[in-house]
C-alpha cells in the first residue's frame, strides 16, 4: 500500500506544478514534495521498521492533500481572474526587488539584543543542565531533552516568551538578508544581520532540540527560489539548476545534521543515512500507528486548542486543559523501534474530531 500512496503523491504533486505555474513553492506543492520524501525515506526504512501501512492512513494522506489542493486551485483561479478582471497583472516591475533599508543604529540595536538574548539563554540552559547531570555532554543534553519533553524542567517564562519574539524575528531578517544579498552582496550590513541570525540558531542549540536549525533551513531554501524567481521571472528554466544544486545543498545539510546530534541529546548506535531517514519518514510511520490505534479525546479541541484552553483557564472561561504538555505521544513501531513523538499532519484533526 505504501507504494500505492507514493505513486498517488507523485500525480497529485505533477497536478499541482502544472496548475500552479511550475511554482515548486506553491502551498499545495510544497504538501506533496513533504509527503513524498516522507514516504520515500519510510520505504527506505520499511523492513527495519516493519511498516504495513494500512489502507485508512492511504486514504487520509491521498484524500486529505486532495480537499486542501481542490481548495487551493479554487482560489488560484478566484485570484487570477480578480486581477485580470481590474486589469493589474501588467503592472510593470511589480515584481522587482527592492533593498530592504535599515538604519546603522537598528542593526546595532538588532545584533546587541540577540547577542544579548543569546548569552541569557545559554547560560539559563546550561544551568538546568548542570542542573540534572555532572556534564554537559551528549549524556546530559540527552537527560535535558527527555526532562523538557516530559515537562520536569522550563525555562522562565519571560525568557521562553521572549525566545518567541526573536524566533519569528529570525525568519524576518532571514528574509531581509537573502532579499539584500542577492541585490548587493558586497553590502556588509547583510552580514551583520547573518551574525544575528546564526548567534540565535546556535543559542537553540542548548534547548537539545532541532526544529529551529531544521525550520530556518527549510524557510531560507524557499526564500531563496521565491526571490530568484520575482528577480528573473524564469520558473521553468529555474527550476532545472535549482532543483539539482538544491538537492546538494539539502544532502550536504542533512549529512551535517545528522552527523552533529550528539550535539542535541541523540544518543544512538544509528547511521547518518539511517537517522536522516528516520526523522524524515517516521511520520509516516506515525500517522499510521496512530489511525490504527488511535486516542480517543477526553476534551473537545483537545489538541487542536490546547494553547487557547490553557490561556482561557487561567481567567476561569473554560475548564483546564487535560494537556498540560506540548508533546502528545510516543510509539514503538512493529520491530519495536521507537517511533517517536506523533506530531504528523492530519494527527490532531483525526484525533480530536473523527
Amino acid at each position: 500500500m505504501i507504494y500505492y500512496l507514493l505513486l498517488a503523491l507523485i500525480i497529485e504533486f505533477i497536478i499541482c506544478y502544472y496548475i500552479f505555474d511550475k511554482d515548486l513553492f506553491s502551498p499545495s506543492a510544497i504538501l506533496c514534495e513533504v509527503f513524498i520524501l516522507s514516504t520515500l525515506a519510510c520505504i527506505y526504512n520499511i523492513d527495519n521498521w516493519g511498516v504495513n501501512l494500512h489502507k485508512e492512513t492511504f486514504n487520509v494522506i491521498v484524500f486529505g492533500n486532495l480537499v486542501f489542493i481542490l481548495t487551493a486551485i479554487f482560489v488560484h483561479f478566484i485570484f487570477n481572474f480578480s486581477f485580470k478582471k481590474k486589469n493589474i497583472c501588467n503592472v510593470e516591475n511589480e515584481s522587482d526587488l527592492k533593498f530592504i533599508k535599515i538604519t546603522d543604529f537598528k542593526i546595532v540595536v538588532i545584533l546587541a539584543i540577540y547577542i544579548t538574548f543569546a548569552a541569557i539563554y545559554i547560560f539559563s540552559n546550561l544551568s538546568i543542565i548542570k542542573s540534572l547531570s555532572s556534564g554537559v555532554g551528549s549524556a546530559a543534553m540527552n537527560i535535558y531533552r527527555r526532562e523538557l519533553v516530559e515537562g520536569m524542567v522550563k525555562l522562565p517564562g519571560w525568557l521562553a516568551k521572549l525566545n518567541v519574539i526573536l524566533n519569528i524575528g529570525v525568519f524576518v531578517l532571514i528574509y531581509v538578508f537573502i532579499n539584500n544579498t542577492i541585490i548587493d552582496y558586497k553590502n556588509k550590513k547583510n552580514y551583520i544581520i547573518l551574525f544575528s541570525i546564526l548567534i540565535y540558531l546556535f543559542s537553540s542549540i542548548f534547548t537539545a532540540q532541532r526544529t529551529t536549525i531544521l525550520l530556518a533551513f527549510i524557510y531560507t531554501l524557499f526564500v531563496v527560489y521565491e526571490l530568484l524567481n520575482r528577480k528573473y521571472k524564469l520558473t521553468s528554466k529555474i527550476n532545472g539548476k535549482y532543483i539539482f544544486k538544491g538537492f546538494i545543498v539539502i544532502l550536504l545539510f542533512f549529512s551535517l545534521f545528522a552527523l552533529t546530534r550528539g550535539l542535541f541529546g541523540r544518543v544512538d548506535k544509528r547511521t547518518p543515512i539511517d537517522n536522516i531517514t528516520y526523522y524524515i519518514g517516521n511520520s509516516i510511520e506515525s500517522l499510521d500507528l496512530f489511525i490504527v490505534n488511535p486516542i480517543r479525546p477526553k476534551q473537545y479541541g483537545e489538541e487542536l486548542f490546547r494553547q487557547f484552553r490553557l490561556t482561557l483557564s487561567k481567567y476561569g472561561i473554560c475548564e483546564p486543559s487535560t494537556m498540560d504538555n506540548i508533546h502528545l505521544e510516543f510509539r514503538k513501531d512493529a520491530k519495536g523501534n521507537s517511533a517517536g513523538n506523533v506530531y504528523t499532519a492530519y494527527r490532531n484533526y483525526l484525533h480530536d474530531f473523527d
